[in-house]
C-alpha cells in the first residue's frame, strides 16, 4: 500500500510541475527577448541631408512598429572613438566593414545601410541588411519611384517590407488586416502616418480613381495619389487658366453689349453725321470682341494640351501594387 500511495505522489507532483511549466515549443523554440539591430542614415545622392534623415528615420519608425526587433541608435548621429580614440563618424556607412564595426560598438544582431539616390524626378532606394557576427550581407532590396518628393514615404514602407518579408511582426500584421474571401483587407489602422496603398491588394483601382479625378479637375488626381505638391500647381494653372478664360469672356460679353446698344440706338439712320459719330465706338467695340475671341481660343487650345498632360502625369503617378517577391535571390 505505502508503494501504491508514492507512486501516486509522485505522479500527482509531476502533473503539477508540469502545469506550472510554459509550453514545451514554445519554451525551446522562441526566444523572449527581441533581437536587435540598427539603421544608419541611408547615403543621399541628389537630395538634402535633411531630407535623407528624415527618410532614415521613416525606416527606423517603420521597421520599429511592423517588425520584431528593438531598433537601437535611432538617433541622427553615432561618433565613437577607436583605433587610438580617432574620432570618427560612423553616422553613415557605404561598406560592410564600416557597418559590421558601429553594429558591434552598438553590440546589435544586425545592422542596416542603404541608399538614396535621385535623378531628375527619378529616385532609387536600396537597403542591405547586414549579420554583424557574421559580417556578411544577409539579403538586399532596391526599388525604384518617379514622382515628387512628397510621394516617396510610402516607398520607404515598401523598402521595409521587401527587406524583411520573412520577419514581419503576425500579431502587428494580425491587428492591421482582417482575412476575408477575397483575401487580405485592411483595417482602421492605428498608425495612419504608416498607412501606404502601395503595398496592398486595394479594393478598388485606384489608377482609375486617380484619371477620373484628374479627369474632372486636373491637378486632383495627383493629390488623390499623395503627389500634393505638383497636384496643387496643376490645380493653381488650370485656375489661372479658368480665370483668363473668364476674364476675356467678360470683355467679350461686355463691348457685345454695348455696340448692340449702339446700332440700336442709331438704327437704320443714314444721316452721314450719326455714322461720323458712332463709327469709331463701334469699331473700338468690334475691336476689343475680336481680340477676346482670338484670346479665348488660344486659351482653349493651351487648355486642351494642358489636360491632356494632366491626364498622362495622373497616369503615372496614379498608385500601383507593388508586388513583394520574397523569394529574391539574396
Amino acid at each position: 500500500m505505502r508503494s501504491s500511495k508514492t507512486i501516486a505522489s509522485v505522479a500527482l507532483f509531476s502533473l503539477v510541475s508540469a502545469a506550472s511549466l510554459p509550453d514545451t515549443p514554445h519554451f525551446y523554440l522562441y526566444d523572449l527577448s527581441s533581437p536587435t539591430i540598427a539603421v544608419v542614415d541611408f547615403q543621399n545622392q541628389g537630395i538634402s541631408p535633411a531630407a535623407g534623415q528624415t527618410l532614415t528615420e521613416r525606416f527606423r519608425l517603420t521597421l520599429a512598429m511592423y517588425t520584431p526587433y528593438s531598433v537601437e541608435a535611432s538617433g541622427i548621429d553615432s561618433r565613437f572613438n577607436i583605433l587610438n580614440k580617432i574620432s570618427r563618424n560612423y553616422s553613415t556607412c557605404a561598406s560592410i566593414g564600416c557597418a559590421v564595426n558601429v553594429g558591434k560598438l552598438l553590440n546589435v544582431d544586425r545592422i542596416v545601410m542603404g541608399n538614396i539616390s535621385r535623378e531628375s524626378d527619378k529616385y532609387t532606394l536600396s537597403a542591405d541588411l547586414i549579420s554583424v557576427q557574421m559580417e556578411e550581407i544577409i539579403r538586399s532590396r532596391s526599388l525604384e519611384y518617379v514622382g515628387e518628393l512628397d510621394g516617396i514615404h510610402d516607398y520607404v514602407d515598401t523598402l521595409v517590407t521587401r527587406l524583411f518579408y520573412d520577419e514581419l511582426n503576425p500579431t502587428l500584421y494580425a491587428s492591421r488586416f482582417l482575412v476575408t474571401s477575397d483575401g487580405l483587407a485592411l483595417r482602421q489602422s492605428t498608425f495612419p502616418q504608416l498607412e501606404s496603398n502601395i503595398d496592398l491588394e486595394l479594393e478598388r483601382n485606384e489608377v482609375l480613381w486617380a484619371m477620373l479625378y484628374s479627369a474632372a479637375l486636373p491637378g486632383s488626381g495627383q493629390v488623390y495619389s499623395k503627389r500634393v505638391v505638383i497636384g496643387r500647381r496643376i490645380i493653381h494653372g488650370w485656375a489661372t487658366l479658368g480665370g483668363l478664360m473668364a476674364y476675356n469672356y467678360f470683355r467679350y460679353y461686355s463691348s457685345k453689349k454695348e455696340a448692340d446698344k449702339l446700332y440700336t440706338s442709331y438704327g437704320p439712320s443714314l444721316v452721314p453725321e450719326d455714322l461720323l459719330e458712332y463709327r469709331p465706338k463701334i469699331r473700338k467695340h468690334a475691336r476689343i470682341i475680336d481680340k477676346a475671341n482670338r484670346n479665348m481660343r488660344i486659351i482653349r487650345n493651351f487648355s486642351v494640351i494642358y489636360w491632356l498632360g494632366n491626364m498622362v502625369h495622373t497616369w503615372q503617378v496614379a498608385p500601383r501594387k507593388i508586388e513583394v517577391d520574397h523569394r529574391q535571390s539574396y
